[in-house]
């Protein structure tokens, strides 16, 4: 309820009024009647604008930001299991003698028995990493012994930006 406010030379501003709420409003006319009207809070067009530009920005930076690892993942996966199958294979030509040995380079990685690339179920040696992915410190040459141990390692593949780590302890346990 406004009570007695005094109007400016400015017909539509409200300067001083009987009650704190009446100041900084101004009058809008509808029907001849003239009512209040706040100055807070944005236009649809305003929100509209903005919401438009945040999403223009969200589609084109995000992705920049985001990793996409999934390649660095799969070459973790690919270091794990060839390790797990060199030791594997270790263990199941314990009585034989037979050298296996898990050689990283670069850009792949393979398991020999004596000096042969070896197919382990349904992976054959060597095998390649995807593209973009490269295995540091390569080349890396493991022995693994008739009880299944090599000797401890660390493993780190990356894509440039991200790098994953696999670890090879004494007893030939990789993870």
């Amino acid at each position: 309820m406004l009570l007695a406010c005094k109007k400016s030379l400015l017909k539509s501003t409200i300067l001083k009024c009987d009650e704190s709420y009446c100041e900084d409003r101004l009058f809008k006319s509808i029907n001849g009647k003239k009512t209040i009207r706040s100055h807070s809070g944005f236009s649809l067009l305003e929100l509209v604008a903005v919401l438009i530009i945040t999403s223009v920005l969200a589609i084109t930076v995000i992705p920049r930001f985001s990793i996409n690892n999934d390649d660095l993942l799969v070459a973790k996966k690919s270091v794990l299991d060839a390790l797990r199958h060199s030791r594997g294979i270790a263990l199941a030509r314990a009585q034989t003698n037979s050298s296996i040995r898990f050689i990283a380079s670069a850009s792949t990685i393979d398991i020999r028995e004596d000096g042969a690339s070896v197919k382990f179920l349904d992976v054959d040696y060597p095998l390649s990493l995807p593209t973009g992915i490269t295995i540091r410190g390569a080349p890396i040459l493991l022995t693994f012994d008739t009880l299944g141990g090599s000797t401890s390692s660390l493993i780190e593949i990356t894509d440039g930006n991200v790098l994953e780590r696999v670890t090879l302890t004494g007893g030939g346990y990789a993870y």
